[in-house]
């Protein structure tokens, strides 16, 4: 058996004996529970047990075994929570043999995207040698392409286009297209893979919040 995040059982086997069953368990999906569920009889909540147990009730938690494990968890969360960098230098440009003369960097992989608590199969920085092109083709995840180099051909919807550095294509799984240099120089783009779900809920505009940390240099005139 294999238990989710939410102690439901995810896979169950059969009772044959050597049987191999296979699920999904995702441990960012078991951090958000842990930051944001409130406080329930449920195996990422064990912290939380016990407090009944005084006599008397407790406002605090009387047990050290507990404040050790919050004290791990937290110190576990904000070793999560920091910012990482991955400089261009130490990356190399690899080569997508199934295409011409395309070439990649991946700057989120999908185990990056787990360790941030989002859905993403892939992020990749890609280049297009000149006289090479991403050969049609489709995908079972959607794709959002952003042209940061050049001058490209696009097959949209049947019709081969022309586009600029600058230009976005939203790309539905499941959709054939294709990429093709037509500059005199190496393009370049930034290509966005995301898992496509039945009966997601609805998407919404990020927040954001200001926080005073004075910047490390003067700003333009009117900037706060």
């Amino acid at each position: 058996m294999i238990v989710g995040f939410d102690g439901v059982p995810i896979v169950r086997g059969g009772g044959r004996p050597d049987e191999i069953v296979a699920g999904e368990v995702r441990p960012s999906l078991a951090r958000e529970a842990r930051r944001l569920w409130g406080v329930e009889n449920n195996i990422y909540q064990f912290g939380h047990r016990g407090y009944v147990a005084v006599d008397g009730g407790a406002r605090d938690c009387p047990y050290s075994y507990m404040k050790d494990l919050v004290t791990k968890e937290s110190s576990e969360m904000a070793e999560e929570a920091r910012t990482k960098v991955i400089e261009a230098t130490s990356m190399e440009w690899e080569l997508m043999p199934q295409h011409v003369e395309l070439y990649h960097r991946e700057i989120v992989s999908a185990a990056d995207a787990d360790g941030m608590g989002v859905r993403a199969s892939s992020v990749l920085w890609e280049k297009i040698g000149v006289g090479g092109a991403v050969l049609p083709h489709y995908h079972n995840v959607a794709e959002i392409i952003h042209i940061t180099v050049g001058q490209v051909r696009l097959l949209c919807n049947g019709e081969w286009r022309t586009y600029r550095a600058g230009d976005t294509f939203h790309v539905p799984a499941g959709v054939v297209h294709s990429v093709v240099n037509d500059d005199t120089v190496p393009t370049e783009q930034i290509s966005i893979f995301l898992p496509v779900e039945e009966n997601m809920p609805a998407n919404r505009f990020f927040e954001t919040v200001q926080v005073p940390v004075p910047v490390d240099r003067p700003l333009a005139k009117g900037a706060k």
